[in-house]
């Protein structure tokens, strides 16, 4: 932008005039597949990039923007347009660019972006998820279940915080979406009491353990552990998914059993993934050095690194592995890079808690960061922006289409 305004020029025109003919012919469902790859690289540019054809593509929006442009002189609508971004351009001038090329595109008559068909007819990516209205499945929350050492189980979830059990020597507190094992009397000589927790699918939880370990639960995951810990280990048993921040103790290692895998570690932070429907059982680590075993084989793991146990129960090593993609679910995010739509389903299907039906074959991947505080219908819509993939929903199952 300079001291004129934001002025097109030719390129940024070309430019506009593409981008408007390819979301036009997504929303008409008439791009080849060259086009639609095309399409698909423009939204991937940038998140602005990606937020802008969300906008363009909600169904709330564009009937509002079809009776806006029926009422519109062009060449007066374009230069408000124009005066109104220079007076905003300083607050969000990266947008701004592709908003005033792609606008003003569509307002000479180059974009075609906002003039929708007006009959769609059934099909699409709207028609598809729209039964969810009213009846949407909701994100995941805070749920657990406290199993004792006496076999007594203790629903965390409608607990008030404070104290819940005493098991050996350890007091057990609950604040808010976390308990809390006593590290006063964390190692003792007496028998160890194991407890367990357990979060269902559409659940997570977060422990601190006797020694000031914490570990944080994915859905339908657990983990088995003594109220206190004493002798010459500190072990612990994962199901699912978890993320430790192993509390420092050179003379006494931790280590996490995960099916057939272990990992050993003084103190560390690294992420477990053991669920019994993946492929493999993988150990992400983010800080310190781990030992990843199975079999009388191990692999040392440093930062940035992911140790595999594969099905035929050999040992693989990943350099240089996204480990803010490992750990995404702790943050509270879905982070989807170039993954199998399988994949996917199913750790969306542990967060939400539904069944999954295929019907035809997606064999595309698939990229795709959004908050896990969404319901199921935002995932969904995002995923089938790119054209590629279609979902219906019958009740708890949702059924996935090419």
């Amino acid at each position: 932008m300079n001291n004129e305004g934001p002025y097109l020029s030719g390129d940024e025109v070309e430019k506009a005039r593409r981008v408007a003919y390819l979301i036009n012919g997504y929303t008409s469902q008439t791009l080849s597949v060259a086009e639609h790859d095309e399409l698909d690289a423009w939204v991937e540019e940038s998140d602005d990039n990606m937020r802008l054809f969300e906008e363009l593509t909600d169904e709330k929006n564009i009937d509002a923007l079809k009776k806006w442009m029926a009422k519109l002189d062009s060449h007066k609508a374009l230069e408000k347009f124009r005066a109104r971004a220079l007076s905003m351009e300083k607050k969000r001038a990266p947008i701004l660019s592709i908003l005033v090329t792609v606008a003003a595109a569509s307002i000479i008559g180059l974009g075609i972006i906002l003039l929708m068909r007006n009959n769609r007819g059934k099909e699409g990516i709207h028609q598809d998820i729209a039964g969810l209205s009213g009846s949407d499945i909701p994100p995941g929350s805070n749920r657990a279940a406290l199993t004792l050492d006496d076999g007594s189980t203790i629903i965390l979830d409608s607990l008030h915080d404070g104290k819940i059990a005493v098991q050996g020597t350890a007091v057990v507190n609950k604040d808010g979406a976390a308990i809390h094992y006593s590290p006063a009397n964390a190692v003792s000589n007496l028998p160890a009491s194991f407890n367990k927790l357990t979060t269902p699918r559409g659940g997570q939880y977060h422990i601190v353990l006797a020694d000031g370990t914490r570990v944080w639960l994915n859905a339908a995951s657990s983990i088995r552990y003594p109220a206190q810990f004493s002798g010459g280990e500190r072990k612990v048993e994962v199901t699912g998914e978890a993320y430790f921040e192993v509390a420092k103790d050179p003379v006494m290692p931790f280590r996490v059993v995960a099916g057939n895998a272990k990992v050993e570690v003084v103190g560390t932070h690294f992420n477990v993934n053991a669920y019994g429907d993946e492929d493999v059982v993988a150990t992400t680590l983010l800080e310190g050095s781990v030992k990843f075993s199975s079999g009388g084989k191990e692999i040392l793991l440093k930062p940035g690194q992911r140790g595999k146990l594969l099905k035929t129960g050999e040992l693989a090593l990943d350099d240089q592995v996204d480990t803010g993609e490992a750990i995404a679910w702790k943050n509270g995010e879905f982070a989807f890079h170039d993954e199998p739509i399988a994949s996917l389903m199913r750790q969306a299907s542990r967060w939400y808690d539904f069944d999954i039906r295929y019907e035809g074959e997606v064999s595309d991947h698939f990229n795709a960061d959004i908050s896990r505080d969404v319901p199921v219908s935002k995932l969904l819509h995002l995923l089938e922006l790119t054209g590629r993939v279609h979902f219906e929903v019958d009740g708890k199952t949702i059924i996935v289409k090419p």
